[in-house]
């Protein structure tokens, strides 16, 4: 008798760490991009500039665009707005206004950050979109804040956007640098996941359907086993039956024709076409288009057939499909051995 191998306390603590970090890092590499960096404004500095601009009540504001050249028109170009709002102040984030050549494309994403001085930073994601042509296009924008001791708003603009729109070379003497990367978020993962989890459906329905069938009585896995035949034959008897009945119409040599044609996977060819593709093209039985010769006197010259003509379709169909009760047979106890 085999003994089962208990994990230990620190073999149990390492596997538990070991998830915990492949976790981790999976969450990690999926919102990387997604991260903030938090740029240095003015008053984050301990110089003079730092200290006047701590001491002003108005907002601090940082614009920052991947690259400033190469858009056309059309293009969304995501601006991100970094705010600092100053104690005592407090800045109205659906008052931003736009003016020049650009115009939102759709609602601003915003972020926002308490600090321990009662200040708050304020990320605003913006998606602009322009089709102005022009060799440079220009955004401007402000936005107002009210001080809470005098109850005053104030407007301020926010930094100049002048991107260009120039596919080669814009006219500056300056290399310029920027993310020319195509950002695909995450497609690449959902697709991943998504055939991940189809190959794993797969197996796991496959290997239901072949326990399924196991269980299944011989005479069913008879019946299931040449299904189209079995199928054909039922629907040539029942149609057949009408005919016997002396319901002898147009629609049921179609119904035939149609039969034979969907059994033999000859649909998209004509009668003559199939005499030949049996005769020369393929290893087959040529009598098909025998039937389907006698079917078409009916269907599309109108004849009446004589009952030789009429019974030499049931006899080639006989001499290919075997009657139902012949294909639903149970298996001998020396075949099923």
């Amino acid at each position: 008798m085999n003994k089962k191998t208990k994990l230990g306390f620190f073999s149990s603590f390492g596997l538990v760490a070991l998830l915990l970090a492949l976790a981790i890092g999976c969450c990690t590499l999926l919102f990387w991009n997604d991260r903030t960096e938090w740029p240095k404004f003015p008053s984050d500095a301990q110089t003079p500039v730092g200290v006047q601009a701590a001491s002003s009540s108005t907002p601090e504001i940082v614009a920052a665009l991947d690259r400033d050249f190469g858009w056309r028109i059309g293009d969304v170009l995501p601006v991100t707005v970094y705010m600092k709002q100053k104690p005592g102040t407090v800045i109205d984030m659906h008052s931003i206004a736009l003016a020049g050549d650009f115009e939102l494309a759709g609602a601003p994403d915003i972020f926002e950050l308490t600090k321990a001085d009662g200040s708050k930073v304020y990320r605003v994601k913006l998606k602009l979109q322009s089709f102005s042509v022009a060799p440079q296009l220009d955004l401007k924008a402000n936005v107002s804040y009210r001080v809470l001791a005098s109850n005053e708003d104030v407007t301020v603009d926010l930094p100049t956007i002048a991107p260009y729109t120039s596919k080669t070379w814009d006219g500056r003497k300056l290399i310029q640098e920027g993310k020319l990367v195509i950002l695909h978020g995450l497609h690449g993962w959902i697709t991943l996941a998504y055939i991940l989890g189809g190959l794993i459906g797969f197996s796991f329905f496959w290997r239901l359907c072949r326990k399924f069938y196991n269980l299944l009585p011989v005479a069913v896995k008879r019946l299931l086993g040449p299904s189209r035949f079995i199928k054909a034959r039922r629907q040539f008897d029942a149609v057949w039956a009408k005919m016997e009945a002396g319901d002898r119409s147009r629609e049921n040599y179609v119904a035939l024709a149609r039969i034979i044609r969907r059994l033999y996977l000859i649909e998209t060819k004509t009668t003559l076409e199939a005499k030949y593709w049996y005769l020369y093209g393929r290893n087959g039985p040529s009598e098909i288009a025998d039937m389907l010769m006698e079917c078409d006197k009916v269907i599309y010259l109108n004849r009446t057939l004589t009952d030789e003509e009429h019974y030499r379709i049931k006899t080639i169909f006989d001499s290919l499909v075997q009657p139902y009760h012949q294909l639903a047979k149970p298996v001998d106890e020396d075949e099923d051995s």
